[in-house]
């Protein structure tokens, strides 16, 4: 250092080209710190979800490909403009879908200037984070589900609270958020919650199947039904799906993390209660809508 300061007295010139060196010295070495943190990152992501690892050259993130629910995933790190975002991209089975969501109206409004826009109703805080435009309408309209919109919140939320963009357009379907993730357990949380989206996104494609809001009372006979997650009878102590009334274990729902049923697995579930005013042989658990989910 000392040999700096009597070689900058010197020479000026040649003093500030080392200082420039050692600091651009210094950002590749934290950049590549953090290169080697997400590469074992997203190593550990491939382990969890039985897929692997990409490298797509020396200047290029890895990405993690595997498979869910019958679609192709692809996860990495992006960089536009400057902003670092952790990018999910899935094939999507509704080729004329074209969608954007972001919490930028002036960039959903950029990126898709020739589609309608449709209002957002807000979340379940009464706050909406959300633009959004699209078509064709119906298509839409249905895609804007309270599951979808839940799960664009809490993306919103997790880890910290920042930007999340989701376009469809052409058969495929991406999915950001804003920010430089590195760390195994950052990961593996955002991706959790980007398939929750996904799942609940498809579920707005099912035809034929009327799904109940998560307010009504539903009755439901638990003479024979059995628990999906163990394969036994159901006791007392037991949890109902909020999305598709699958009841569960309490411990099994505890230990699933999530609905058992396939392409659902919300989070939440419901308490039932049992109605009181009926025969206490013909007593029928109900979906209480005064019980708070989980």
């Amino acid at each position: 250092m000392r040999g700096l300061f009597v070689l900058g007295a010197v020479c000026p010139i040649a003093f500030l080209a080392a200082l420039s060196i050692l600091f651009l010295f210094g950002r590749v070495q934290i950049k590549n710190g953090g290169s080697r943190l997400l590469k074992r990152s997203f190593h550990a992501l491939a382990r969890k979800y039985h897929g692997h690892v990409q490298s797509h050259g020396l200047f290029r993130t890895p990405a993690v490909h595997f498979r869910h629910v019958a679609s192709h995933v692809v996860v990495r790190a992006v960089s536009t403009g400057g902003t670092e975002a952790l990018q999910f991209s899935f094939i999507w089975p509704d080729r004329d879908l074209r969608i954007v969501i972001g919490c930028d109206e002036s960039g959903v409004r950029a990126a898709a200037a020739l589609l309608p826009e449709f209002p957002v109703k807000p979340a379940g805080d009464g706050q909406s984070f959300f633009f959004v435009r699209g078509a064709p309408e119906g298509s839409v309209a249905r895609f804007l589900s309270s599951g979808v919109q839940w799960k664009l919140n809490c993306l919103y939320h997790l880890v910290r609270k920042s930007q999340v963009d989701l376009t469809i357009r052409s058969g495929v379907f991406h999915l950001r958020k804003s920010g430089a993730y590195r760390t195994f357990p950052d990961i593996e949380e955002l991706t959790r919650v980007a398939l929750e989206l996904h799942d609940q996104a498809l579920l707005t494609r099912s035809v034929g199947i009327e799904f109940l809001g998560a307010d009504s009372v539903l009755p439901i006979s638990l003479a024979a039904a059995k628990c999906q997650v163990c394969g036994e009878a159901l006791g007392a102590d037991h949890v109902i799906c909020r999305t598709c009334k699958t009841p569960h274990h309490h411990d099994c729902w505890n230990y699933a993390g999530c609905c058992s049923v396939f392409a659902c697995r919300d989070t939440r579930y419901l308490i039932p209660v049992a109605d009181a005013s009926s025969n206490a042989e013909q007593n029928a658990p109900t979906i209480s809508p005064f019980r708070k989910p989980r």
